[in-house]
């Protein structure tokens, strides 16, 4: 009777045994099994060809940001005819739009007046206003906060946004200079001041793949006349999932995988310059948005500044770089 029992213990202590060993065995298949989440990448086009030496000299004590991020997405808003017309009714437009389809942008409506136009990019959710020409004006020295309020009242009094839908980013003073193309200059010098703006709900300023621009903006003339706007209706979805954004050490190892978007300040086209034009780079400044590139993530990137000596020209010129953000 010992015997039997004893044999059934030793029985069964082996199918546990072999149980518990097939069990763990099944588990660990299945975790090797379950595709890790890829850490999100943003599209950067690389328009620069050769390659060049970049110093980074940035202060440890400058690389202040958060460890973690989230990849937000757009969730773009087409545009309701009816909403289309009222704003181009309160804009002075009287006469129905021209309708085309674009093969890349789809259906376009474009209105004409004396005076300016307005293009509207329907399915995504794009609006183009202009002046056909500089009207003359009085500077009234407006301040920042003047200028802000009245590029948030042309978007809000003529139904592009919602009060507080859109908020007021940053702030830039520009002129040209000699047809060279837009810079930024002193404000009493500007030619006319530009307003971005960014939607609500972000943890972080949304940069296109144009530095020098966000997707929405309005350009302010000195006498407080509206001159220009550009506004891309979308909301954000905030993600899911958090990930780890790269170290001070980690971007100091991978500046030279950073892709340089702009040069003198966005007025020098990149994909005009020659290979090995750009002969050096040295980064002196570091800070955190999210991009808003060809898809509709929102993605962390690090934007670079310094300046770069290129072939061609006496002086250094402001140079722009992109490096993505999230670690792997």
């Amino acid at each position: 009777m010992n015997k039997i029992k004893k044999t059934k213990v030793v029985i069964g202590l082996f199918i546990f045994i072999v149980f518990v060993a097939t069990v763990s065995y099944l588990l660990t298949v299945n975790q090797e099994r379950v595709p890790l989440t890829p850490v999100p990448s943003p599209n950067i086009p690389i328009s620069v060809k050769g390659e060049y030496p970049i110093e980074f000299n940035v202060d440890r004590q400058d690389f202040n940001f958060s460890q973690r991020a989230t990849v937000d997405t757009k969730e773009r808003r087409p545009l309701d005819k009816d909403f289309l017309s009222a704003i181009a009714q309160k804009l002075g437009f009287s006469s129905e739009p021209f309708i085309a389809n674009d093969i890349e942008d789809g259906e376009t409506h474009i209105y004409r007046s004396a005076s300016a136009g307005l293009v509207a990019y329907i399915e995504k959710g794009i609006i183009r206003y202009s002046l056909h020409s500089f009207p003359a004006g009085v500077n009234k020295n407006l301040t920042d906060e003047e200028i802000k309020n009245i590029a948030n009242d042309f978007l809000t009094e003529n139904g592009f946004t919602k009060d507080s839908e859109y908020q007021p980013s940053s702030l830039a003073f520009l002129a040209q200079r000699a047809g060279e193309g837009l810079y930024d200059v002193p404000k009493n010098e500007a030619a006319f001041y530009q307003v971005n703006f960014e939607p609500g709900g972000t943890d972080l300023p949304i940069l296109t793949l144009n530095p020098e621009n966000s997707s929405s903006y309005v350009h302010v003339l000195p006498d407080g006349n509206i001159f220009a706007a550009v506004i891309e209706l979308y909301s954000v979805k905030k993600g899911l999932i958090t990930y780890p954004l790269k170290n001070y050490d980690q971007v100091a190892s991978e500046v030279g995988s950073s892709v340089l978007v702009s040069l003198d300040e966005g007025n020098i086209n990149l994909t005009d310059l020659p290979e090995g034009a750009v002969t050096s780079v040295n980064i002196s400044e570091i800070s955190l948005s999210y991009l808003s590139d060809t898809s509709d993530n929102l993605t962390p990137i690090f934007i670079l500044n310094g300046v770069a000596k290129v072939e061609g020209f006496d002086n250094d010129l402001k140079a722009s770089l992109y490096l993505p953000a999230l670690s792997p």
